[in-house]
Order: structure tokens, then sequence, then C-alpha cells
């Protein structure tokens, strides 16, 4: 009976074992039911968003990258470099002369009465300009006129005289040397009359005055400086070895330092017959039109002499070329990457420079924008010339 019990109760027990067993697994199952319930829950709600969003963050990056690749392209200016004639020149340095000079003195001693012009103005040739006090010198011609007026009389009396044999030749001889000692004491009188006034010899430009009216002057006094400065001329030399380039009629261009760049044309005039030997120069002398006066006598002017033409020069703007130390430097855009190119220069003409190596005609170069370049930077052009878009073009050809 026992025993019997006993089985019955482990059969009991097993199949509480076995409901225990299948309860557990039916819970796990359930957990990872519910688990991937809640993962599938949050990818839709949680995950699906960030991962979304992460997408059109990607695609916002490389979008922003290609713009800032756009914004990396520098605005510049080009254009192409050319081969043209340029003109072949001497460099000099000349002084400005006046085409005529001349200081005025005193040729009397005597009070100036009056000072007619005015200082710094322009007179004509024989204006009057200083007057002298003249009342002696007016009084001494009255008296000799007069004196002349009684030798003629007495002159004339004689003739007759000789004529009808009533007086000697002695007495005839007499009286025509007193005639002619008078009216040359009228001619000397009438020049010192002329003395009380200075007058302008020519057309010109009157200086500065240091004496006025009422001032006591000595013979050979110096009162005052003309100056006829239209046309003006420079005199400047150039070097011996030169001497076969020059002659009259060549081309001057003239710039001075107070007329901040402008350029002034003139036409040389005459070469010295001979080379200085102290010096190892020709001189040569050139006249410039000078109708506003900006030109003045004993300036310093810098002198090109033309003295022909070179054809097939390589030339670009002055503009384009950057110095650093004695070296220069043109940046060079190839298929619109900029690179920076030592060259040579020569002669300057009108905002074109000669380049001697470095370049060749057709190359493109950066006129303008070149301080935000660096060697490779990508460019973009801004060119309105039509220089600049034929150096596009052909850019554009270049890249096809």
């Amino acid at each position: 009976m026992s025993n019997k019990t006993n089985g019955d109760e482990n059969k009991k027990e097993s199949f509480k074992n076995k409901d225990l067993v299948l309860k557990s697994k039916y819970l796990k199952y359930g957990i990872i039911s519910i688990v991937i319930l809640l993962g599938f829950f949050a990818f839709s709600r949680i995950i699906r968003p960030i991962l979304l969003s992460l997408a059109h963050y990607i695609i916002k990056l490389e979008k922003t990258g290609n713009d800032d690749y756009q914004a990396r392209e520098i605005s510049v200016e080009i254009e192409e470099v050319k081969s043209i004639s340029m003109p072949k020149y001497i460099n000099t340095i000349g002084e400005l002369k006046a085409n005529q000079s001349v200081v005025l003195h005193s040729e009397i001693n005597g009070r100036i009465k009056e000072i007619v012009f005015k200082e710094g103005t322009t007179v004509s040739k024989n204006d009057i300009l200083i007057k002298f006090d003249d009342e002696q010198a007016q009084a001494e011609l009255k008296l000799h006129k007069a004196k002349l007026q009684q030798t003629e009389v007495e002159y004339d009396r004689q003739k007759k005289m000789k004529e009808s044999g009533a007086a000697s030749g002695k007495d005839y001889d007499k009286a025509l040397a007193e005639l002619n000692m008078a009216r040359a004491e009228v001619e000397v009188k009438e020049a010192n009359l002329h003395k009380c006034e200075i007058r302008a010899p020519f057309e010109g430009t009157i200086g500065l005055i240091d004496v006025g009216a009422g001032s006591f002057v000595q013979p050979n006094q110096e009162l005052v400086t003309l100056v006829d400065q239209t046309p003006i001329r420079v005199k400047f030399g150039v070097s011996g070895k030169n001497v076969n380039d020059v002659g009259a009629g060549q081309t001057i261009e003239l710039r001075v330092e107070s007329s901040k760049g402008k350029v002034f044309k003139g036409t040389v005039e005459a070469v010295d017959s001979r080379v200085d030997s102290s010096t190892n120069n020709i001189t040569l002398i050139a006249t410039i039109p000078n109708e506003e006066g900006a030109l003045k006598p004993g300036l310093f002017a810098d002198v090109m002499l033309i003295i022909g033409e070179q054809g097939d020069t390589i030339t670009v703007d002055e503009a384009a070329i950057e110095r650093v130390g004695e070296q220069e430097y043109v940046w060079v855009v190839d298929q619109k990457k900029a690179r920076r190119v030592g060259i040579l220069t020569g002669a300057r003409n009108k905002g074109r420079i000669e380049v001697i190596a470095g370049l060749k005609s057709g190359q493109t170069v950066v006129i303008a924008g070149q301080l935000r370049l660096f060697e490779g930077a990508w460019v973009k052009f801004m060119n309105k010339s039509d220089a600049g878009e034929a150096a596009i073009d052909n850019m554009i050809e270049e890249v096809m």
C-alpha cells in the first residue's frame, strides 16, 4: 500500500515538472516575441527616422562639398599673351629749357615810375613793362630839338649865301657840321628817353620783380625775367654707341614728376656735331608743344627717344606682373588651374611689358585677382574685354 502511494506521488511530481518546463518554454517564446515586436516598433518609430536623417545628411554633405568646390574657384580676369610690334627706344634724363629767356636790366640811373605788368602773366612783344621817371629826359630832348631848329635855320642861311657867292665855303661847312651835331644830340636824347621804358623783346611769361614804383635803380641792375616756354625745349644726352641711331625729326615721349604720369610728345630738332669725350654722350635738343604751360624750364624729365620698331614681341599687360625681390612672375592658367611662372621682362610701352623669357604667344595669364591665388588654384573668369573673351574661348577649346 505504501509502495503504491509512493508511485502515485512520483507520477504527480513528474507531471508537475513537465508542466513547469512547458510553461517555461512558452514564457521564453513569449518574451522573444515581445522583444521582436518591441524591436520592430523601435525600428519603425526611432531607428528608421535616424537612418533616414543620416542619409539626408550624407546627401547634404555631398551637395555642400560640390558647392564648396564652386566656392573655391577664385574669380580672376585674364588675357591672352600677344606677339605685337613695339617701339625701339632709348631712355635717358633731360633738362627742360626755355625756348627763349632773358633777364631784363635797367640801362639808366633812375627812379621807377610805374610797374605796368602783372607778375606771372603772359606779355606780348613790345609791351611796356616798366616806366622810369622821364621828366629830365623829356626836357633834355625838348632843349636839343630847339637847338636843332636853330642850327637848321643857320644852315639854310649859309647855304643860300654860298650859292649866291656872298659867303665863304668855310662858314657853310661850319654850319653843316653844327647841324649834324645837333641832329645827333637829338638822337641821343631820344635814345635816353626810350631807356626810360623797358619793353618785352618777345612774347612770353613775365616773372617776379623785387622792386616797385618809387625804387631807385642803378644801371645794369637785374629787374625781372621774361621766359618764352611755348614751345619748350629739352636738352638730353644719349650714349655715343647710339650715335648712328639718332637724328633730327625723331619722336620723343617725356614725363615729369609734377604732371603725374602724363606723357608729352616732342620732336628732335638738333643733334650735336660731336660726342663729349668726358661723358661719351652726344647731346640732342627736342621741342615740345607746351600750350597749357605744364612744363617749366629747369625741371628734369624722363625722356624716351623712339629710334625704331621691333616686331613679334611677346607682351603682357603690366597688371599681370608680380615682383618678389628682383624676380618677376605671372600667373598662367592651364585648363582653369593657376600656376606661377617666373619671367624675364624687357621694354615697357603704354601699359604693356615685353617678356623676353618665360612665356609664349597664346598662353593665358591673370591680370586681376592674383592676391588670392595659390599654386594649383581653380579659377573662374570675370572678363568683359574682347581680349579676355578670346582667351576664355581658347581655354574652353583646350578643355574640350
